[in-house]
């Protein structure tokens, strides 16, 4: 999701190897990673590191970091370094908060949350030099609603609702019922084990959200950035179960086209 060109139909055009392996992560499930206000504030000025550890572990589609229960001002100075740290390893930083935020610190997106008129007060006023997301989308209407005001993708979960091993079945329902019938991209959180990512991408959602899973839970210290379970490794193995098990982006596009029919 770097930038605006990532989030697009372009992702689905690709074709796999005779292997059944990918040529490519854009024809499959790509990973989105999800820091929280709270994470920050454990960080503090480890958090840049910590996010570069991630990001070196192999394909990311953008970071998400949100405000969550930080005020405007510690939640601005602890995402100033984080966005520059992501945007070095030439990653999209998308800010899930206040939106001066997100141009203080000259991140490439924003999210809101299900309210309508923000999500098209934040097209109308900020796309296209901002991408625009709507999150915490937790039901069938609500989702068509934000549709309408068009955002660049929309949410299924909320950052730091990843509580368990699995991902909510809600939130696997919505992605596989808005995937199969809506063109506009959908990222589903995943869960607190890493391979949640397998079940997420079973629904043909074009991006997997891993927090937790890849942070370690709000209240722990600075992940280990040395050694055999590091953020970057989390990243990687992450990877390998998407490329060897998520279904190609092209076949949800063909069950798209059948729906509509």
């Amino acid at each position: 999701m770097t930038k605006h060109s990532e989030i697009s139909a372009a992702n689905m055009s690709l074709a796999p190897t005779p292997e059944g392996g990918h040529t490519d992560t854009s024809v499959r499930c790509r990973l989105v990673l999800v820091l929280t206000g709270e994470q920050l504030a454990v960080f503090a000025k480890d958090a840049p590191r910590v996010l570069e550890n991630a990001l070196s572990g192999g394909d990311v589609s953008s970071v998400v970091l949100s405000q969550n229960t930080l005020d405007e001002a510690e939640f601005t100075e602890l995402v100033r370094p984080c966005v520059e740290a992501v945007q070095q390893m030439n990653v999209a930083a998308i800010i899930a908060g206040d939106p001066r935020v997100a141009g203080r610190c000259g991140a490439d997106g924003i999210q809101y949350g299900q309210d309508l008129e923000g999500v098209r007060d934040g097209v109308d006023r900020y796309a296209p030099k901002f991408m625009i997301g709507a999150g915490n989308i937790r039901s069938r209407h609500n989702a068509l609603i934000i549709g309408e005001a068009q955002p660049d993708y929309i949410m299924f979960g909320k950052p730091g609702g990843d509580t368990q091993a699995p991902p909510l079945p809600r939130n696997l329902e919505l992605g596989a019922w808005w995937s199969a019938m809506i063109e506009i991209p959908c990222l589903v959180m995943g869960g607190t084990a890493v391979d949640s990512v397998v079940e997420v991408s079973s629904t043909g959602a074009e991006f997997v959200c891993l927090g937790h899973a890849i942070f370690g839970p709000k209240e722990s210290p600075i992940p280990v950035l040395e050694g055999n379970d590091t953020p970057a490794s989390r990243v990687a193995k992450a990877n390998e179960l998407l490329d060897a098990q998520a279904p190609l982006l092209l076949e949800a596009d063909e069950k798209r086209r059948d729906v509509r029919a």
